[in-house]
């Protein structure tokens, strides 16, 4: 089991006076595709809930981020429709990432 949070390794910045996550500042750059890659439609019941969509994906739903950082999604309101097909990494790479994450 993987001790690490989904953003536990992520710089907290302050914006408007509330602390946040940093989502752009991290370590993408260690991230590697080692296995094949899936792909998944978008269905209207996954708009603007990316939490449902990594838990369809991955069984697990704190990986959204991934799936959208991956995919360059950059407004969970406005840049998927149904239809709209996005590259799913394998479970086994994204866990990796987060256990080589420094």
């Amino acid at each position: 089991m993987i001790s690490k949070t989904r953003s536990d390794f992520m710089p907290t910045v302050i914006s408007n006076n509330v602390s946040e996550k940093d989502l752009i500042s991290n370590n993408w750059d260690q991230f590697e595709v080692k296995r094949p890659l899936a792909y998944y439609q978008i269905k209207e019941s996954d708009l603007q809930r990316p939490d449902l969509l990594s838990l369809r994906v991955y069984k697990n739903m704190n990986y959204w981020f991934v799936l959208y950082k991956f995919n360059g999604i950059m407004d969970v309101w406005n840049d998927l429709k149904p239809g709209d097909i996005i590259k799913v990494p394998h479970i086994l790479d994204v866990e990796s990432w987060f256990t080589t994450i420094k």
